[in-house]
């Protein structure tokens, strides 16, 4: 390695070398860089989504008079006896002021399976 006015002169290999080895680093980081974008999203979705499900089963539990545990099992059996998503029906509970027909069936045989009444 010599030296000449401030300037350090390395043999082509050892440069190339270098160069091979940065760029696989930025290869590994950009990779890290891209899951870990992709997982925020991910979590945002999900928070985005709990956050819904938080509202219905709240806005239930007052309609219906229910506990939020209740409201909760309640909203899940519905969406799993009519096959639909969680999420969006738990969106059709906060977006309206009536209770949606899936939960009113899933009511009744809920009051039902515990000897309530209708």
């Amino acid at each position: 390695m010599a030296t000449s006015e401030g300037i350090i002169r390395l043999p082509a290999g050892e440069v190339r070398e270098a160069f091979t080895r940065l760029a696989a680093r930025a290869r590994v980081l950009e990779d890290r860089c891209a899951a870990l974008e992709e997982r925020n999203a991910q979590l945002q979705t999900a928070l985005s989504s709990r956050i819904v499900i938080e509202q219905a089963k709240g806005i239930l539990a007052e309609r219906l008079e229910l506990e939020l545990d209740v409201a909760f099992d309640l909203l899940r059996r519905a969406a799993r006896h009519h096959n639909r998503n969680l999420h969006e029906l738990s969106g059709e509970v906060v977006a309206s002021r009536t209770t949606p027909p899936q939960i009113e069936a899933a009511l009744g045989a809920f009051r039902a399976d515990r000897g309530l009444s209708p």
